[in-house]
């Protein structure tokens, strides 16, 4: 908003007063006098706050998500949402559930067997007892155990699987509980990169055409009053988001 300094004109009166000849004239009365002050137009710019709430998300293709990789239960959580953490850091612990537990125990049992026949099938062979075929049969059933054992392993029934941090950065979110059984592929934690945050901030669709980029944000933390950070819009949504309601103003953060 723009004030204008408009300078004030001021319009004099004067008055004459005509007499005879043979007249005295009359002592003019004192006349008053009106001081007039000039100034140049000037321009001042006018702040306008206008107070929104948001949160602190990932820049877009910044997020890493890390997925169960088989069907597991949620032995522990290590981390919860708006942590910070480092590379190779602990956060869920996954353990096998009791079917991937039975099938390997199964599969590792079968290989052992197929490993144990293979052996004596070769010893039988080498005092021809056995036939060239019977061998190979032995260890194509050998192979095949040991494939089943990998597979059954992959599924997780060897026993407890850590999940790590595979860069510095934010918990985001973690979308599993404790003691949770989880299908291959579940989401399990969202992190931010460090250094690759922004701030989503909601404002009333009729203000939104008073921002724009560059517009200047003082970020302050509900919680914490005390943390604040400075700086500016980096993008202005041209949508009202359908649950909300509001439009969409991001900023990104210099600073983790």
């Amino acid at each position: 908003m723009k004030y204008l300094l408009i300078p004030m004109l001021a319009a004099l009166t004067l008055s004459v007063t005509a007499y005879a000849d043979d007249e005295t004239p009359a002592q003019p009365a004192a006349q008053p006098s009106v001081l007039v002050k000039t100034a140049a137009v000037s321009e001042h710019s006018v702040s306008e706050v206008l107070p929104a709430f948001g949160s602190v998300v990932p820049a877009p293709h910044q997020a890493i998500t890390l997925a169960a990789p088989r069907e597991s239960r949620v032995a522990s959580l290590s981390v919860s949402s708006g942590e910070t953490v480092t590379k190779g850091q602990l956060l869920i612990t996954l353990a096998p559930t009791s079917a991937s537990s039975e099938a390997f125990v199964q599969a590792q049992s079968a290989a052992d067997y197929a490993a144990t026949a293979l052996a004596r099938t070769r010893n039988l062979y080498k005092e021809h007892l056995a036939t060239r075929d019977q061998v190979a049969a032995a260890e194509q059933a050998s192979a095949d155990a040991q494939v089943k054992l990998k597979n059954a392993q992959q599924a997780g029934g060897a026993g407890s699987l850590a999940m790590r941090a595979t860069a510095d950065g934010v918990v985001m979110t973690v979308a599993v509980s404790s003691g949770e059984q989880i299908a291959a592929n579940t989401t399990l934690v969202t992190l931010g990169l460090r250094g690759a945050m922004m701030v989503r901030l909601g404002v009333a669709p009729d203000q939104i055409a008073k921002i724009h980029i560059g517009t200047p944000v003082n970020l302050h933390d509900v919680y914490n009053p005390a943390i604040h950070v400075t700086a500016k819009v980096t993008n202005v949504s041209d949508m009202v988001d359908g649950s909300s309601g509001l439009a969409d103003v991001f900023v990104r953060l210099a600073h983790p």
